[in-house]
Order: structure tokens, then C-alpha cells, then sequence
């Protein structure tokens, strides 16, 4: 049965503030419509996750590309497991993957992103970024 505080919070994450703030008289409804407007407001905000998922995801630029852990050795697939967990980014420092072509890195760096993204954080696959610098070098 739905309750009504859980439905003011809900109200709030959507900004319904007239319905947060307890101006519409939810009390007053049978409990039925309130298991009714609880499970609306939830599709609400499902709606809303998977749209701002689609739209960071379109914005990230990441590769549709997929990284294949079974090949890894025991370190690579541990450095894998701890980059995925995205401490590196709540610590608001950046990641970047040198090595040889063909090694994976696009791959990891779409899988990274995605964990990223389904948690909620902008992402931004970069790849000609350091070309200038390289020619620089040369």
C-alpha cells in the first residue's frame, strides 16, 4: 500500500511541488488512487532515467564497441574490476588509455563510459585529442 509521504517525495523529485508540499489533499483519496498516482509518478521518474541515459549517452560519442575480459590475464581483469567501480571519477580525476593498436582500449574505454553513464555521470570518448600533440613530437 502506498503511503503518502512516499508519494510527497516522489512528487518532489519531479519538481510537483503542489503535491510535495501537501497543497493537494491526498488524504482525502481512496487508497486505491494512491497506489494509482504512486506507481504513475514512479513511471515518471523511470522515464525520466532512461531519457537522460539516451541523451548522455548520444552526448558521450562513445564507440559501440565491446571489450573482451575472458582473454585478460588475472591483473588486467582486476585493474578492470577496480576502474569499474568509478572511484577514479568520484575523485574527479580523469582517465586515459595508452597502448598498441589493437590492444582494446577503444573497447574499454566504451565499456567505462557506459558504467558511467548508468550511473548517472557525463561522459566524453575523445580519441583525436592528443593527435596535435603527437605531431608536435614528431
Amino acid at each position: 500500500m502506498a503511503d503518502i509521504t512516499e508519494i510527497r517525495e516522489l512528487a518532489q523529485k519531479l519538481n510537483l511541488w503542489n503535491i510535495a508540499r501537501g497543497y493537494i489533499d491526498l488524504n482525502d483519496e481512496k487508497l486505491s488512487n494512491l497506489d494509482y498516482l504512486k506507481m504513475v509518478l514512479e513511471k515518471e521518474l523511470e522515464i525520466r532515467a532512461r531519457q537522460k541515459h539516451t541523451r548522455l549517452r548520444k552526448a558521450s560519442k562513445l564507440p559501440n564497441k565491446a571489450f573482451d575480459v575472458s582473454n585478460s590475464n588475472k591483473g588486467l581483469k582486476w585493474q578492470i574490476k577496480q576502474l569499474s567501480n568509478l572511484t577514479w571519477l568520484k575523485e574527479e580525476q580523469n582517465l586515459i588509455l595508452l597502448g598498441k593498436c589493437g590492444t582494446g582500449k577503444t573497447g574499454l574505454a566504451a565499456q567505462l563510459g557506459e558504467t558511467a553513464i548508468s550511473n548517472g555521470h557525463k561522459t566524453y570518448y575523445a580519441p583525436f585529442l592528443f593527435s596535435p600533440l603527437t605531431r608536435l613530437d614528431s
